[in-house]
């Protein structure tokens, strides 16, 4: 068998017929072999290019020389192809070698590759969600921020200077037996829809019927939630953390979790009238964090016993807020609470 051929089966009978000839048939393929050929490939075709030369230098040399004559001649007639020895693949213009022998990955592979695609998302997951949470607590704290000091501003014209409006009242008049009476309209609700609710869009208000303040929960459209009360202003990225303990502050109030501070929830204050010095960075401003009795050290936003952004306080980490404006809304990285 020929190393090489095509449709013509007399395409050439002597390799040796190629050597120095300029054409020795009007085949496409001899037109390309007739070429003259340099010594190297003189010596394969003088070795033989048949099946019956058994010299291996041979056979390779002459299969390297006829794949590149023919891969040229194949140009001019894409119908030829050419079929090495001791190889079954073919060689089509166009294609490399192909061959029919098919590879697939063993049920083992499988399972070991989808073994340790779960570790790596194990360990990668609850890093990306806390990078999601952390853009999102950001991005959300600063769009409050500004959007209820644009209210405030908007308000001011038509109620006149803030510091002299009516102060934020507790919802309900506590009777002589310690009693709440919550048939009685909040007075709270009455406060907002006069300052607030006309320059406000929102998904939701309502009153807070499971506390005693009477707080009014305001839901916005991207998800976010506040609570106004009386003392302070709770603010919540994502109201679906919102919840209510079950047991009764000091106060006699129902709350919020205080575990759940400078995490899941943040602490504003809207306190413009007050000119005892504890609200000096409150007086004549509108919604801020909460600074009440900060005494202007950033070291006591992290360290104060009562309100500082730490893992344990006696009341709640009302700090952090603060902490976070002071770095551009955006959470530090030395904050000592994960997302």
């Amino acid at each position: 068998m020929k190393v090489c051929w095509g449709r013509n089966p007399n395409i050439h009978k002597n390799s040796d017929d190629l050597i120095g000839k300029k054409s020795i048939n009007s085949s496409p393929c001899h037109a390309e072999l007739a070429a003259p050929l340099v010594a190297d490939e003189k010596e394969a075709y003088k070795g033989g290019c048949s099946q019956s030369n058994s010299g291996s230098s041979h056979r390779q040399k002459c299969s390297a020389i006829c794949t590149q004559k023919f891969n040229v001649g194949l140009k001019a007639q894409p119908t030829l192809i050419s079929v090495l020895p001791r190889r079954r693949s073919i060689v089509i213009q166009g294609l490399r070698h192909y061959s029919p022998r098919r590879v697939a990955f063993t049920l083992a592979e499988v399972l070991i590759t989808l073994g340790i695609i779960g570790v790596v998302a194990a360990m990668t997951l609850p890093v990306l969600t806390g990078h999601y949470r952390k853009s999102v607590v950001e991005s959300r704290l600063k769009k409050f921020y500004s959007t209820m000091n644009q209210v405030i501003l908007m308000s001011e014209r038509d109620n006149g200077p803030k510091e002299y409006w009516d102060a934020q009242p507790k919802a309900y008049d506590i009777g002589e037996d310690g009693t709440v009476d919550k048939t009685q309209e909040s007075k709270m609700i009455s406060w907002f829809n006069r300052y607030i609710k006309p320059y406000i869009v929102t998904l939701d208000t309502n009153v807070d019927i499971n506390t005693s303040q009477g707080k009014v929960n305001i839901f916005f459209p991207d998800g976010s939630l506040v609570i106004i009360g009386e003392s302070s202003w709770i603010f919540y990225p994502e109201a679906k953390y919102y919840k209510i303990t079950e047991s009764l502050d000091t106060d006699g109030y129902v709350d919020v979790d205080p575990a759940d501070s400078g995490i899941r929830y943040f602490t504003f204050l809207f306190n413009p009238s007050k000119t005892v010095a504890a609200n000096k960075f409150h007086y004549k401003k509108g919604v801020e964090p909460y600074k009440y009795k900060w005494d202007g050290n950033k070291s006591s936003l992290l360290n104060d016993s009562e309100l500082g952004c730490k893992e344990t306080v006696s009341d709640e980490r009302a700090y952090c807020t603060a902490l976070i404006q002071l770095n551009g809304w955006n959470i530090p990285d030395n904050y000592p609470f994960k997302f």
